[in-house]
């Protein structure tokens, strides 16, 4: 029995956001014995299939990745008996090896004759007589959960955590900017959490470095498209795009003009798919290419909305989310990124609109951007 997050604030949307989430348990738990799952008043109920005992760490490792959910508990599904919900109390209770225990009703069906306190009262008391274990309200080995749902009454005492938030694919296409680094990883992460589908777009400078941004950024994309169940990357290759920048242009304005390429292609290889906004990992003031005039000036180029769900964020905190969603051991290893090839000695930290504009006069933006993109590989995840 999974519980949802945020569902029930949805009103009359809400059962778009169910639908949603019902298909995106069917997709994480694909491989494991269960039947097709099935809304129930503000939980989904996904039935074991006859017969399976499911391993239940491999259920709660892939419930984690589940957003939309807030937990999940394997239950017992009676009839809407007391008696029959007591009997599966006590089998619970003897079965947890507790000393102490309480109940706790949880009672959707508000038709049901009994309030939650008094089904507390008459369960914990049949549990009770049965067994040795005694009554801790405050603070029990074991709580045992009676759900009352409209079809069916539902009996749990163990939950997996969920991650909250929105199901992926309810809020839009999002195309992330995965640069191998920290940040971005965690960037897109977040944009998931709020219902976005993430497709990826590294660049590298292969053959001037070596391949392990495109290793890593391969490991990342992987991580993060366990967290909606699909994902594709693609790969760009920037080397001859930033050649002419350093023949052509200013050196202090490189990385900006690096950017505001990078910004260009992805909006041309993401166009196909529907995307509605670019994810970038920048926070406020974190490097010199991300004061709030070089972002203005990136972003000048963009058609599509750029989005950057750190930009507040301090490292810390971004290292700590790193380590939760498990990108950071992997982000850690060294990589030459691709802005950082011909790096200027000075890069400027206050570029304005005008003089990026000036400085591509130079450049056949939108041969370069057609060149770039059409070199680019695809990887499906």
């Amino acid at each position: 029995m999974i519980h949802v997050h945020e569902l029930a604030l949805k009103g009359r949307n809400r059962n778009f956001f169910e639908r949603r989430l019902v298909e995106n348990i069917r997709r994480t738990l694909v491989g494991l014995p269960f039947d097709q799952p099935e809304s129930d008043y503000g939980r989904v109920i996904v039935p074991v299939s006859s017969g399976a005992n499911p391993d239940w760490n491999a259920v709660a490792g892939r419930i984690r990745h589940l957003f939309g959910a807030s937990n999940a508990s394997p239950a017992v599904r009676v009839s809407k008996d007391i008696d029959a919900i007591s009997k599966i109390a006590i089998k619970t209770a003897i079965e947890t090896s507790a000393r102490t225990f309480r109940i706790r009703t949880r009672r959707a069906d508000k038709t049901f004759p009994m309030t939650s306190m008094e089904i507390d009262r008459a369960v914990g008391e049949a549990v009770c007589k049965e067994t040795n274990l005694k009554v801790s309200l405050k603070t029990p080995d074991a709580t045992i959960v009676v759900d009352i749902l409209p079809r069916a009454a539902y009996i749990s005492s163990t939950r997996f955590a969920a991650p909250g938030g929105l199901p992926v694919g309810t809020s839009g296409r999002f195309g992330v900017l995965l640069s191998g680094g920290i940040d971005s990883p965690v960037a897109a992460y977040e944009i998931m959490k709020r219902g976005g589908e993430c497709v990826f777009v590294h660049f590298h400078s292969v053959p001037y470095t070596d391949r392990a941004s495109i290793e890593k950024v391969k490991e990342l994309s992987g991580i993060l498209a366990g967290y909606q169940g699909r994902a594709k990357l693609w790969l760009v290759p920037l080397a001859d795009l930033q050649k002419m920048i350093i023949m052509k242009t200013p050196q202090e304005l490189r990385v900006i003009l690096y950017r505001r390429l990078m910004i260009r292609v992805a909006e041309r290889l993401l166009g196909e798919w529907g995307a509605q906004a670019l994810v970038t990992g920048e926070s406020l003031g974190q490097v010199a290419s991300q004061t709030i005039e070089n972002i203005r000036a990136v972003e000048e180029a963009a058609t599509l909305p750029v989005l950057r769900p750190l930009i507040t964020r301090n490292k810390e905190d971004i290292v700590t989310q790193a380590k939760k969603i498990g990108t950071f051991e992997i982000s850690i290893r060294p990589h030459d990124d691709c802005c950082s090839l011909f790096m200027p000695s000075r890069p400027t930290t206050h570029a304005t609109v005008a003089e990026v504009k000036a400085a591509e006069a130079a450049l056949s933006v939108d041969k370069l951007v057609i060149k770039t993109a059409a070199a680019a590989e695809t990887v499906v995840l």
